[in-house]
């Protein structure tokens, strides 16, 4: 029994070691990845992009390097590109009390301003008399007469 016993400890002792292994192995694995994310060549430190630029009078003849964007500053920039007159505005109506829209591609109605439910669509081509244009979190959208609401998107609708 005494042999049985210390075969299944030496087993275990075995599987043990082999997981300290695997663990040690991912963490060197982790940490030389992070170091190679943060390390910067030599051959690309040493040049000069066409948007950096050289002084020679300032302390040292430092570089004058412009920082380069964030990630976040680029997806923004590019929101904010696409975002630009998307969506029709009041301003647009010029103090039209009720006013008329055209539809370009098929187009949902929904209940509530907030464009959840689907009630009905119209087709291309189809004339709508709306009310007012309620302003949303991230969109705006009309209020038709029978108090429906479509997207207020210029891909979707044209103001008449």
């Amino acid at each position: 029994m005494p042999k049985k016993y210390e075969s299944k400890n030496a087993f275990i002792v075995q599987n043990q070691m082999k997981l300290m292994f695997v663990k040690f192995f991912i963490a060197v694995c982790v940490i030389f990845s992070i170091l190679s994310f943060f390390t910067v060549n030599s051959s690309q430190a040493n040049t000069l992009n066409q948007s950096q630029s050289y002084s020679p009078n300032t302390n040292n003849d430092k570089i004058n390097v412009k920082r380069p964007q964030t990630y976040d500053e680029i997806i923004h920039k590019a929101n904010l590109k696409h975002k630009i007159n998307k969506y029709y505005l009041k301003t647009d109506l010029k103090n039209k009390r009720k006013f008329t829209i055209k539809v370009k591609k098929k187009l949902y109605t929904y209940k509530k301003d907030n464009l959840l439910n689907k009630l009905s669509i119209y087709s291309k081509g189809k004339r709508l008399r709306c009310i007012k244009i309620i302003k949303g979190n991230h969109i705006n959208s009309f209020e038709l007469t029978n108090h429906n609401y479509v997207t207020a998107n210029k891909d979707f609708v044209k103001l008449i």
